[in-house]
């Protein structure tokens, strides 16, 4: 009994530290395996934070909000640490892109939620949804085009504090 809850507790916690370390699961059986995330999964973790982290300022949740812009941040470090499966066009880098269009963007989020102030809320993620475009114009997908988001996204989950 005691071996598998230690089995089943060293699952869950590789299968817990392989999703944040840059892994996704692909089964689950008799045994798991991982595959490294592709830039598809970091985009579309990109674009679930960005709706997220909108709506808990827009409600004035500034500790959710922070949450959500550590998901956000912690997605594009790995992007740019290698720990998503590389991405290269011909003129680009995705990692060099993140790093230099995508991660200064976050600096004015971050003193807005710290200030709790909901126009300064406003006009970083303006400025964020554009750092998101040029990336994407840098990057030969002018035809990705970011906004911020507005309206419930996420019935399923309350933002207000």
């Amino acid at each position: 009994m005691r071996r598998r809850w230690m089995g089943a507790a060293l699952a869950g916690l590789l299968v817990a530290g392989g999703a944040a370390g840059g892994w996704a699961v692909t089964h689950q059986g008799p045994e798991l395996r991982y595959r490294p995330y592709t830039l598809y999964d970091v985009m579309g973790r990109f674009q679930r934070f960005l709706e997220k982290l909108q709506l808990a300022g827009a409600a004035g949740n500034w500790e959710l909000a922070d949450w959500y812009l550590g998901d956000f941040r912690h997605v594009a470090n790995d992007l740019v640490l290698g720990r998503a499966s590389d991405w290269r066009g011909e003129r680009y880098h995705e990692a060099d892109l993140t790093r230099d269009l995508l991660l200064p963007a976050f600096a004015p989020v971050e003193a807005a939620i710290t200030a709790r102030d909901p126009r300064a809320f406003a006009a970083s993620m303006e400025g964020l949804a554009q750092a998101c475009n040029a990336c994407h114009a840098a990057a030969d997908h002018a035809l990705v085009r970011i906004v911020v988001p507005q309206g419930a996204l996420h019935p399923s989950q309350r933002f207000e504090p």
